[in-house]
């Protein structure tokens, strides 16, 4: 009996927590980059973003990004080449594992990428990732901390539900769900199609 009532008081834990699974709704990129201010780089966050600058017309440079931002598999939702923004999303779905509850684990990102035209053939662009995950809230603390955050938000001194509630909100794609890769494909897939339109 002594054994018996630690492994039914650790299976209440396990079991006997209320979950609220969030995010209640997924963003979109219009949510993520609501306003002017949200297209800055983040400082300090340098695997968030990517700038470069190319020594080429504007709009052969626009063309470009907006053909790479394809090519990179990522999905335009919005662009306007007067103001030099293209948006775009990405969504990956994780399978199962001892850090998710209730099946897959799905992770959204969004993509703002920004062109400056600095002369008549230098344009930089910069392109920014931020990330929303799923997580639940009230679900054993290992489910938790396993599926929420970043290290940013750990150094801030959240306890696990707002890292949850942090981490089920459009933040910037760092550490654990950075998007570095995604970034420096998209560059080099520009530069690529500028060489091969004999621009660059």
């Amino acid at each position: 009996m002594k054994r018996l009532i630690p492994a039914l008081m650790a299976l209440l834990i396990l079991t006997g927590c209320a979950s609220t699974k969030l995010p209640e709704k997924w963003a979109s990129t219009s949510d993520a980059y609501p306003d002017e201010a949200s297209l800055q780089p983040p400082e300090g966050l340098e695997d968030a973003y990517e700038s470069a600058i190319f020594p080429a017309p504007y709009e052969d440079v626009y063309r470009a990004a907006l053909i790479s931002a394809s090519q990179a598999n990522l999905n335009v939702t919005h662009e306007d080449k007067s103001a030099g923004r293209i948006f775009a999303k990405r969504v990956l779905d994780y399978a199962p594992s001892v850090f998710t509850t209730g099946g897959h684990a799905e992770r959204r990102y969004f993509y703002a990428v920004v062109l400056d035209e600095l002369g008549p053939k230098s344009v930089k662009v910069t392109i920014m990732a931020k990330a929303q995950g799923a997580c639940e809230m009230g679900a054993p603390p290992l489910v938790d901390i396993a599926t929420l955050g970043t290290t940013a938000a750990m150094d801030a001194g959240m306890n696990v539900k707002e890292l949850c509630l942090y981490y089920s909100q459009p933040h910037w794609a760092t550490d654990f769900d950075h998007s570095a890769k995604e970034l420096n494909d998209f560059m080099v897939l520009v530069r690529n199609n500028l060489i091969a339109a004999g621009l660059y």
